[in-house]
């Protein structure tokens, strides 16, 4: 059964998930058979986090958005992911902790109707900070 709209869900940003995609990417992208050594950075090490102003360890920007991308799975099916074009905007990190709720809506004016097709997408902090904006569609943008 698919899920109504608007589509909400929580998940945590784990020190696991945070942890895990610097090291997978680097991995796949050098090619290698073991995991890759990668330099401290925002991502991977509280201190240097701590040290760039930053309250603690940022999650990489690909992890919420392939969250919202199965978040859009769910409510439209796997088919829709083939033909689907996304766009995805960050607007402010998300820190190791903190509960992140996905947001899948259908587009509306200002008086609450449906404008147009396709699909908005929106992670939020519990506190309702909005820290990613994007949509999905089954058409590609214009190109204007």
């Amino acid at each position: 059964m698919t899920p109504a709209l608007p589509y909400r869900i929580t998940r945590t940003m784990t020190s696991e998930a945070v942890d895990d995609y610097p090291v997978a990417l680097e991995t796949a992208a050098g090619g290698l058979s073991e995991p890759a050594i990668i330099a401290a950075n925002i991502h991977t090490d509280e201190e240097f986090a701590r040290a760039s102003g930053l309250p603690g360890r940022v999650a990489d920007g690909m992890i919420i958005g392939n969250w919202l991308y199965a978040a859009v799975a769910d409510v439209v099916g796997p088919d829709y992911l083939v033909r689907a074009h996304f766009q995805v905007k960050f607007i402010r990190p998300v820190f190791v902790g903190d509960d992140i709720t996905l947001v899948i809506e259908e587009p509306a004016d200002c008086s609450g109707a449906p404008v147009a097709r396709g699909l908005t997408l929106r992670a939020e902090r519990a506190d309702g900070e909005v820290c990613v904006v994007g949509t999905a569609s089954s058409a590609a943008p214009d190109q204007t």
